[in-house]
């Protein structure tokens, strides 16, 4: 490391030192402030959550060496040592609590402000498609982008793939792409811009010629599958995280053909069944080669709970305070609190319910080679055997069908106005499914 290293290493230290040790003694302030105005507060553990963001924005503020252990390594450090440099403890045992009490704080706060962090220590690493398409993966995901994904769906001129769907939104228009982020700038490019689509677990990524990522999508995600059969149709290549190499420059050009299970015998076997008539499929509504994704309807009243909560939280103050008033002068402050908090459940409560039952954002149906697996974006994916479907219900009330499984439990919730509503419904009614009243 050269002497400017050295100095970017040092520089970095002070810096997330300076910001986590500053923003301990501010809150710390802030709350013998509270305390000596007779406004105790139990919120002074959200102190120890503060450290490892600031001192992000200490080490980034200073401009550190941009290592990605190294200024990883200083900012954890610096946001572990500020609490017990702060507190100074008398005792060994007082001392090993407030450690360990802080290295809890950092263990779980550490991912705040990560991300702007990380574009800043490692700026290729976060552009870079692998970590993207790896992102967040776990476990089984509906983001398959084989041969088969999209097969048959006719592909329009201009579409959009999760346009409503609460996040980043990819524009089609014939050859032209537009990526439109929800807290980050646009870019436009063309198809032939696209080297190659990293295939992984949470997601697939699109990078050009230079290994940066262009945008990102899921199959699971509205016109998901559509997008998949554009870029095939075009000639771009699908590649896995398996078959790329860990660093270095990503392959752009024409994917491999997949070699046959039993090598050239078998290629041969297959050329010689090839003019042999094959036996046609039973007719069906469903074409089970294509996979689709349907958005689905939410099965409880999400909005209703949030502002029945609202208009209660406005009327908390008006009816809290002349009961205050009535109650004396030494009621005061312990009323304002309670209203204060009374008004923060109500405002927050039908949120955090509505995230607890996985109604918060729209769930996703997928069906991928007769499979059917659900995202509730915040739990994990899970599949719907067809075994445990009890039924449909048509719900005349909103015009929707529910799907219960064997224990009268709703599964799903969709519309055949909704895009591939009918292809779901066609496909429950080929698996004998029926409709009940």
């Amino acid at each position: 490391m050269s002497g400017r290293g050295w100095f970017a290493a040092v520089r970095g230290i002070a810096g997330a030192a300076l910001g986590a040790h500053l923003t301990l003694g501010l809150w710390t302030a802030l709350l013998m402030f509270l305390q000596s105005c007779g406004m105790e507060t139990s919120l002074v553990f959200l102190g120890l959550f503060l450290p490892c963001p600031a001192a992000y924005l200490g080490y980034w503020a200073l401009r550190g060496l941009r290592r990605r252990r190294f200024a990883y390594a200083a900012a954890w450090g610096c946001a572990f040592l500020a609490l017990p440099l702060a507190a100074k403890p008398d005792t060994v045992a007082a001392w090993l609590g407030v450690c360990f009490l802080s290295g809890v704080a950092v263990v779980l706060s550490r991912w705040l402000f990560q991300e702007p962090f990380l574009r800043y220590v490692d700026p290729a690493w976060y552009k870079d498609p692998r970590r993207i398409a790896a992102k967040g993966g776990g476990g089984r995901s509906p983001n398959r982008c084989g041969p088969e994904t999209g097969f048959g769906l006719p592909v329009p001129d201009a579409f959009a793939v999760n346009e409503g769907g609460g996040g980043a939104v990819l524009y089609v228009r014939g050859a032209a792409l537009r990526w439109e982020p929800r807290l980050a700038k646009g870019r436009t490019f063309s198809a032939g811009d696209v080297a190659g689509v990293l295939v992984g677990p949470a997601c697939s990524a699109l990078y050009d010629s230079k290994g940066e990522t262009l945008a990102r999508f899921r199959t699971s995600q509205k016109n998901g599958p559509l997008l998949a059969r554009y870029l095939r149709d075009r000639g771009v290549p699908f590649y896995g995280l398996s078959e790329v190499p860990q660093t270095g420059p990503l392959p752009f050009g024409e994917a491999p053909p997949a070699p046959t299970p039993l090598g050239e015998a078998g290629a041969v076997g297959e050329y010689a069944a090839e003019p042999e008539a094959k036996e046609a499929p039973p007719p069906g509504h469903t074409d089970l080669s294509r996979d689709f994704t349907l958005v689905l309807r939410r099965t409880r009243p999400i909005g209703a709970w949030i502002g029945a909560g609202m208009v209660l939280a406005i009327a908390v103050f008006p009816i809290g305070f002349p009961i205050a008033a009535r109650l004396g002068e030494r009621s005061i402050i312990p009323s304002l609190k309670i209203m204060l908090a009374l008004v923060l459940v109500l405002i927050a409560g039908p949120w955090a319910w509505a995230a607890v039952c996985g109604e918060l954002f729209p769930s996703r149906l997928s069906v991928e080679n007769g499979h059917i697996w659900l995202d509730k974006s915040l739990f994990p994916i899970r599949e719907i055997s067809l075994e445990e479907i009890g039924g449909l219900r048509y719900d005349r009330s909103d015009e929707c069908y529910i799907l219960y499984d064997k224990q009268e439990k709703t599964l799903a919730k969709f519309s055949t106005r909704d895009d591939f509503g009918p292809q779901f419904l066609n496909f429950l009614t080929d698996h004998n499914i029926r409709l009940c009243k």
